[in-house]
């Protein structure tokens, strides 16, 4: 049975000679053999490049691995970008590329910077500017361009492009086009915010950091944990369970794949199958809960805890 994480995970990062905090971010999907998740894009700070005052940009990828079964977060490092005249550039190899130019005519191509992975891949691509126009989003009027890849480019962005939110159906940065297979940062635009507000939505996952699991559970008719979601306290009723409970070990595992060992009850009820957790001591968000016995996994199951939000 597929299911769906949505996670809470926050990152504090401080940096020496920071110049002003940032709230905007980026969440982006990510998917690669088995492999399921997001990417998030935090503005973390500014900072002086070259005389240009530059945006500091966290890339942080989250996944579930589907093939053997556990969760990661990997740093993808830093990005350092600033806005000039409609056009945002990216500082690439000791030069400023631009990135998004907004006052681009039809048909005209420029120059971007891609991620030089691979010797045998060019580390410079071109866009080409198929279409422009304006659109409103809340009181905000925006421009947008679309663009495609130009002839023989090895990194592109493809379709439409808006002010401040960036690509729309791409990735915030140039991938690869037909260079390597699956070596690409990121996917599709989720979610961007401004100031921590939503500010804007492509609706293609049911939260910006959602990540698609194929972990199975144990039919219900086995096994009841309730409220779910949960505030604090949950309970757990067994049914035709073959297995001495007493002997039996409960771990809560959180989206990053910390695990706490439950060593025992916390009430026992007159009903043996029937008990009480507290889970007061978690933070928010959202965990599996497993039953082992002599290390044999019994269950997976998928655990909203909501307490305080």
């Amino acid at each position: 049975m597929k299911k769906i994480i949505f996670t809470l995970l926050f990152i504090q990062i401080f940096f020496i000679n920071k110049t002003k905090a940032q709230n905007d971010c980026w969440y982006y999907s990510y998917q690669e053999f088995g492999v399921y998740g997001y990417v998030k894009i935090e503005s973390i700070s500014d900072t002086m490049i070259k005389g240009k005052l530059c945006k500091i940009l966290l890339k942080t990828r989250y996944i579930y691995n589907d093939i053997f079964d556990y969760f990661a977060t990997t740093i993808l490092g830093q990005e350092y970008i600033f806005n000039s005249n409609d056009t945002v550039y990216r500082y690439k190899y000791s030069k400023f590329y631009p990135l998004y130019i907004f006052n681009g005519s039809i048909g005209s191509e420029y120059e971007i910077a891609g991620n030089n992975m691979d010797n045998n891949c060019d580390s410079i691509g071109r866009l080409k500017i198929d279409s422009v126009g304006i659109t409103y989003i809340h009181d905000d009027t925006l421009k947008w361009i679309s663009v495609s890849p130009a002839l023989n480019s090895t990194f592109g962005i493809y379709g439409k492009i808006i002010e401040k939110i960036g690509p729309i159906n791409n990735y915030m940065f140039p991938e690869y086009v037909n260079c390597i297979v699956d070596a690409n940062e990121g996917g599709f635009l989720r979610c961007y915010f401004e100031n921590q507000l939503l500010y804007f939505t492509s609706n293609i996952t049911p939260s910006c950091n959602y990540i698609y699991t194929d972990i199975n559970e144990i039919s219900n008719c086995f096994l009841s944990i309730y409220p779910n979601p949960a505030d604090e306290t949950i309970y757990m009723e067994f049914k035709n369970m073959n297995f001495d409970l007493k002997t039996l070990n409960i771990e809560i595992i959180n989206t990053l794949g910390q695990t706490e060992l439950l060593d025992k009850w916390d009430i026992f009820y007159k009903d043996v199958n029937k008990k009480r957790i507290d889970l007061s001591h978690l933070n928010n968000g959202i965990y599996f809960i497993i039953l082992k016995e002599n290390n044999i996994i019994f269950v997976k199951k998928l655990f909203f805890k909501i307490s305080n939000i």
